[in-house]
């Protein structure tokens, strides 16, 4: 009887053999995958919140050593520090004036209102006029914004008054600076509503016949934050009449147009008016 010689069966090459059995378990299903891919995913936001907190550093600090225009809410949260005001004689103090005067001088908005000085009939649409440099020295050292608050950081120079030739409309440029505010870098609103009522009071107390008037309420709305160390335009008007009482309103409006604060004004002839001399006043007033 002859053997045969055993045979080799090879795999063909298309077909695979799986094991029988369980398969081998998903590894993000079981208790050690899931911690590490938390602890992963947490490595990871980690990351993400120290680049963010970094590049935010270096902004700021780079925003104070390249001064910049700041974004409104960061200059609100994080104003950038900033010297106590030199003294009105110091060197540094002078500068300063002499600094917001020419920058005054140059703003196209006191261009504008220069070139807009005569109508078609040839007659004056504005007086351009400083009232606080004509207040007598006795007088403007106790005066508020003529005196106490005069100088660098503060109202540093006089502001321009442009008036329509019957004094019932006028428009105003004032800069105000660093050290006039409350919260830091912003304007203190008491200072606001000061030059609101001074503003206001021109073309009120100018329509009355005396020429002589007092506060007798004054309401104020404020529109949004006013960011120190910059000009400021305040336009007023003169709204009504009635007797003794004049009604005028006005707003304050940053360069480019937009309204910060607005405000409206009654002001009362003192019923002994006519016996006060009231030519000092006038004389201020009308400049």
């Amino acid at each position: 009887m002859l053997l045969r010689p055993a045979c080799r069966l090879r795999p063909s090459a298309g077909r695979k053999y799986v094991h029988a059995g369980r398969p081998p378990p998903d590894p993000s299903k079981t208790r050690s995958g899931q911690l590490l891919a938390q602890s992963i995913g947490q490595t990871a936001q980690s990351q993400r919140w120290l680049i963010y907190a970094g590049l935010f550093a270096s902004g700021y600090f780079l925003s104070s050593l390249y001064p910049a225009p700041q974004p409104r809410l960061l200059a609100i949260l994080f104003p950038r520090d900033a010297p106590a005001s030199p003294s009105d004689e110091s060197p540094e103090g002078k500068r300063h004036v002499e600094m917001i005067e020419q920058q005054l001088q140059d703003l196209p908005i006191i261009r504008q209102l220069r070139s807009e000085t005569t109508a078609k009939q040839g007659e004056a649409m504005y007086r351009e006029s400083r009232p606080h440099l004509r207040f007598p020295e006795a007088k403007r050292i106790h005066s508020l914004t003529s005196g106490t608050l005069r100088g660098p950081g503060k109202l540093a120079v006089a502001p321009i008054v442009f008036s329509t030739a019957d004094n019932k409309q006028s428009v105003m440029v004032v800069h105000v600076g660093r050290s006039l505010c409350g919260h830091d870098g912003i304007v203190h609103g008491g200072l606001l509503a000061t030059l609101m009522d001074e503003s206001i009071a021109r073309p009120a107390i100018l329509a009355l016949p005396s020429k002589l008037g007092v506060t007798a309420n004054l309401t104020i709305n404020y529109r949004s934050p006013v960011f120190a160390d910059q000009f400021v335009v305040v336009r007023v008007n003169s709204d009504k009449i009635d007797g003794r009482k004049s009604w005028a309103s006005g707003s304050i409006e940053d360069l480019n147009g937009k309204r910060l604060v607005d405000a409206e004004a009654l002001f009362i002839e003192p019923r002994m008016a006519k016996f006060l001399s009231n030519s000092a006043v006038r004389e201020i007033l009308e400049a």
